[in-house]
C-alpha cells in the first residue's frame, strides 16, 4: 500500500491511544473517519463508539482495512473522495464526532467542507502538519496567522492538543505532526459571511500593505470611495491585516459592509 495520495500510516499505539482519549467516546457516538489508512484507528473508533463511518477514497485501504478487522455491523465505508460524497454526513445519526489523520495536501479543504455540516458535528480530532496547526492557533501579528486562521476561528473553538514525531509513521515524512481539536462555534457576523471573508481573504491577500489600501486594490471586491471615511480606518489608516484580530475584523465589517461588494466569487474563501 503506497502514498500516492499523500497519506502516512500511524504505528505508535501510545499516540493512537491518546487521540482516542482525546476524542472523548462512548457507546452513543457516531465516528467518523475521513481516510482509514490500514485500519488502526478504524479498530480504536470501533472499540468506543456505537457506529463508525469511514470515507476512503483508495479501495486498497478499504480492503487493507477489512484484512484487520473483518466486515463488523457497526461499521460503513463510503467509497470515494470525501470532498464529493461528504454530503452522506448529512445522512448519518449523530451526535456525529469526526476523528481522522487527514492527507495533508487536503487539510484546509476537509476543513471548509466539514464547516457545511458544522450543526450535526460535536467535535473534531485531527492529525495535521505540526505548522498547519501552529497556523490555526496562531495570534495577530504572528508571521503564522493568516486569513485561513481567521476563516477557522469564526466556526470552531480551537485547541491545539500535542504534537506527533514523525518517527511514529510509516513512511517517515518529512514533517512532524499535531493533533488538534476542533468545537463548533459559529460566530456571528454583521451581514454577507461570503462578503466578510472576502474582506478578510483581501486583506491578507495585501498583505505588506495598509488594510485600507489592499481593500482597494483586491481583485475580489470592490470597494465605494467613501470607505476611507469610516471611522475605524480615519482612526487606524496604516493598520495591517494581518494585525488585527477576529472581533476587530467583525467591527470594521460592521462599518463597511455596505461599501463594498463582491467582485470575484472565485476564490474569496481563505485557504
Amino acid at each position: 500500500m503506497g502514498t500516492k495520495l499523500g497519506q502516512v500510516f500511524l504505528h505508535d499505539t501510545n499516540i493512537l491511544a491518546k487521540i482516542i482519549e482525546s476524542a472523548q467516546l462512548n457507546s452513543e457516538i457516531h465516528s467518523v473517519e475521513i481516510g482509514c489508512g490500514d485500519g488502526i484507528l478504524t479498530q480504536a473508533l470501533l472499540a468506543h463508539s456505537r457506529q463508525v463511518t469511514v470515507f476512503e477514497i483508495d479501495e486498497t485501504c478499504i480492503d487493507k482495512t477489512r484484512q484487520r478487522i473483518g466486515t463488523p455491523e457497526p461499521l460503513t465505508f463510503i467509497h470515494g473522495d470525501f470532498l464529493d460524497t461528504a454530503p452522506t454526513l448529512s445522512e448519518l445519526v449523530g451526535p456525529l464526532i469526526v476523528v481522522a489523520n487527514v492527507p495533508y495536501y487536503i487539510t484546509s479543504p476537509i476543513i471548509k467542507t466539514l464547516i457545511s455540516y458544522i450543526n450535526q458535528i460535536e467535535r473534531i480530532i485531527l492529525m495535521v502538519q505540526k505548522e498547519f496547526a501552529e497556523k490555526l492557533i496562531a495570534p495577530p501579528g504572528s508571521s503564522l496567522y493568516t486569513s485561513f486562521s481567521v476563516y477557522a476561528r469564526a466556526h470552531f473553538a480551537i485547541d491545539k492538543l500535542f504534537n506527533v514525531s514523525r518517527t511514529c509513521f510509516y513512511p517517515i515524512p518529512n514533517v512532524d505532526s499535531a493533533v488538534i481539536r476542533l468545537r463548533p462555534n459559529p460566530i456571528s457576523i454583521p451581514g454577507d459571511r461570503t462578503l466578510f471573508f472576502a474582506m478578510v481573504h483581501s486583506g491578507f491577500w495585501g498583505r505588506r500593505k495598509p488594510f485600507l489600501s489592499a481593500l482597494r486594490k483586491s481583485p475580489f471586491i470592490t470597494v465605494d470611495a467613501r470607505i476611507k471615511s469610516c471611522p475605524f480606518f480615519v482612526a487606524n489608516p496604516s493598520i495591517r491585516a494581518e494585525t488585527l484580530s477576529l472581533d476587530e475584523f467583525i467591527q470594521i465589517f460592521d462599518q463597511i459592509n455596505s461599501l463594498i461588494t463582491l467582485s470575484n466569487t472565485s476564490a474569496v474563501l481563505p485557504h
